[in-house]
């Protein structure tokens, strides 16, 4: 998908669009209606249980075959309960949240911009780590987290030419 110039489109007495060409290649849309009353349309395109895909990419098949094995023979790790997070009611907007940030990355991945699905990403560490600090969770890759924060700062930062300018 390529960026399209900005249109206005007028819904028909029934309150219906038609996006044409705009929506070329999606098969459905989340919709979602924001705060400041904007619409927005997120773009999916689902693989019909019909299409082989899994078989057009060894990598995923392989990886899908070792995990059914791995399950199979017992190679599986405990990662503890998850009961704490059980009575959280913000649980299901966190995860609503954290799927619209993988709909944006892969958006943004289809358009070949991986610096920018890279970025969009960031956004999942910080909402995992509100729910963990919002069910009194913490855990090493939070202290890691903090880290990269200050770390992607630092290197944001203008920079000065000498090691002693960037200990100042």
């Amino acid at each position: 998908m390529t960026d399209a110039p900005e249109i206005t489109l007028r819904p028909d007495a029934k309150g219906r669009i038609t996006l044409g060409k705009l929506a070329d290649g999606v098969s459905s849309f989340r919709v979602r209606r924001q705060k400041d009353g904007r619409i927005v349309l997120d773009p999916y395109a689902e693989i019909p249980l019909s299409e082989p895909w899994l078989d057009s990419n060894p990598e995923a098949k392989a990886a899908l075959e070792q995990g059914i094995a791995d399950a199979a023979a017992g190679r599986t790790v405990y990662l503890g309960s998850f009961a704490q997070y059980a009575d959280d009611a913000d649980f299901p907007k966190t995860i609503a949240e954290i799927d619209a940030v993988l709909v944006a990355a892969s958006a943004a991945v289809a358009k070949g911009d991986l610096a920018g699905a890279h970025d969009t990403l960031e956004a999942i560490r910080d909402k995992l780590g509100e729910m963990r600090a919002r069910n009194g969770v913490i855990s090493f890759s939070d202290r890691m987290d903090a880290y990269h924060t200050q770390m992607e700062h630092l290197l944001k930062a203008p920079r000065k030419d000498t090691q002693e300018g960037l200990a100042s």
